[in-house]
């Protein structure tokens, strides 16, 4: 659940900055724009390796990269 709920949260991200890039445009105020792409990029360059998290087959099975499972390192040695 704790990956999932990441990627909800920065997708939320994502289309704040997105609202605000289209209000900027709208308002045809260039700092506005400007500072809203640069969040919107920030957002995506954060979401990529999350996305590569999900899709990498390696990971999948790995408890120490899977936040969702119960077990720890000290369960992992015994």
């Amino acid at each position: 659940m704790g990956l999932r709920l990441h990627v909800i949260a920065w997708l939320f991200f994502l289309a704040c900055g997105v609202i605000y890039l289209i209000a900027s445009i709208r308002d045809n105020d260039p700092l506005m724009f400007a500072g809203s792409a640069c969040f919107v990029i920030g957002v995506v360059l954060f979401l990529y390796p999350v996305k590569a998290k999900i899709n990498s087959p390696q990971d999948k099975g790995n408890p120490a990269l899977n936040r969702d499972k119960k077990t720890s390192d000290v369960d992992e040695r015994m």
